[in-house]
């Protein structure tokens, strides 16, 4: 755990989140800017700065979540393709971004350069993250 990583302070209790998933090992959240609804980040639960450094369990777990989270993902909202994107610029803790993908642009930097990011509501993101868990849940 580190003190200066927003993500650290998540999985610790002292900044808040919309929880989709949780376990030993890792935690998926509702991104709280989304390029399109459903937007979700993956991490693990301990402070690894990129995913080719992560122990190869640690990366399996994180990954087959990611993909089981992305079926559910494509489940809801039907997109024409499902992204999957890890960068890391934003926060120094290793993340993988699930984003339902309407056309091409959709995880190329235009929509950030552009501004088109969302910024739902706490209310909307709970709405959002317990419709992905209801399904989870289910099977």
């Amino acid at each position: 755990m580190r003190d200066d990583c927003t993500f650290c302070q998540m999985i610790a209790g002292n900044e808040a989140y919309v929880s989709v998933y949780e376990d030993d090992r890792a935690l998926a959240i509702m991104d709280m800017y989304p390029i399109n609804p459903g937007h979700m980040l993956v991490l693990p639960k301990e402070h690894v700065a990129d995913f080719y450094t992560l122990e190869p369990d640690l990366y399996s777990h994180v990954m087959d979540l990611s993909r089981e989270l992305a079926g559910v993902l494509d489940y809801i909202y039907e997109p024409e393709k499902m992204g999957l994107l890890i960068a890391g610029f934003d926060i120094e803790h290793c993340h993988v971004h699930l984003v339902p993908m309407h056309n091409f642009h959709d995880i190329t930097s235009k929509k950030i350069l552009e501004g088109q990011r969302g910024n739902p509501s706490r209310l909307d993101l709970q709405d959002r993250a317990s419709e992905i868990r209801d399904v989870v849940d289910s099977g």
